[in-house]
C-alpha cells in the first residue's frame, strides 16, 4: 500500500470500517459480493456521529483512545473506486494500523477519516451500528446499489470510449 493510502501493486489491501461500512450487506451493495469481516480496533483515534446526520467521523486523537470496527479485505482495484464514491468528501483515504481481535500482529489497513479540521462538525456523541440497522440500513442500501450502478455505467461507458 502506498504512503497515502491508496493500494499499491501486489499488495493485499484491506478497508477497516467503524461506521456504516460496518454492515457486511452494505459492502455487499456496493461492491457486488459479499466479504466476512473481522472484528478489529484502531488505536489513537476516537469515533463520533457527524452532527445532524445519520454516520459517524473518525478522527486522530490522544495515545490510548481506541475505535473498535470490522476489518474487511481482498478488496480489488474496482471496489476502492465504487468505495470512494460513496464516502466522498470531506473523507479522506488514509492508512491506519489495525489490531483484529483474533489475531495477534497488527496489519495495514485504509480507512476513510475525517478531516481533523472539520473536528467542529462532530456530535459530543457516539455512533451506534444497531440505531443505524433499526432506522437507516435499507434506505442505505439503496444507496449503495445505486453507487455502484453508476460506476457500472461510468466503467462501460470508458470501455466503449477506450476500446
Amino acid at each position: 500500500m502506498n504512503g497515502d493510502g491508496r493500494p499499491g501493486a501486489g499488495v493485499a489491501v484491506r478497508l477497516f470500517t467503524y461506521g456504516t461500512l460496518q454492515a457486511p450487506e452494505l459492502m455487499a451493495a456496493l461492491i457486488g459480493r459479499p466479504l466476512i469481516p473481522r472484528p478489529a480496533v484502531v488505536d489513537g483515534f476516537i469515533a463520533r456521529a457527524v452532527a445532524g446526520e445519520s454516520y459517524p467521523a473518525m478522527i486522530r486523537a490522544e495515545p490510548g483512545q481506541r475505535v473498535t470496527g470490522q476489518l474487511y479485505e481482498k478488496l480489488r482495484a474496482e471496489d476502492w473506486a465504487v468505495l470512494d464514491s460513496f464516502e466522498g468528501e470531506p473523507y479522506e483515504r488514509a492508512r491506519v494500523s489495525v489490531h483484529v481481535l483474533d489475531a495477534a500482529e497488527g496489519l495495514d489497513a485504509c480507512c476513510y477519516l475525517y478531516p481533523s479540521a472539520a473536528r467542529n462538525a462532530l456530535a459530543s456523541n457516539g455512533w451506534s451500528l444497531e440505531a443505524f440497522r433499526e432506522t437507516c440500513l435499507e434506505q442505505y442500501l439503496v444507496i449503495g446499489r445505486r453507487v455502484r450502478e453508476r460506476w457500472l455505467a461510468a466503467e462501460r461507458q470508458r470501455m466503449r470510449t477506450d476500446g
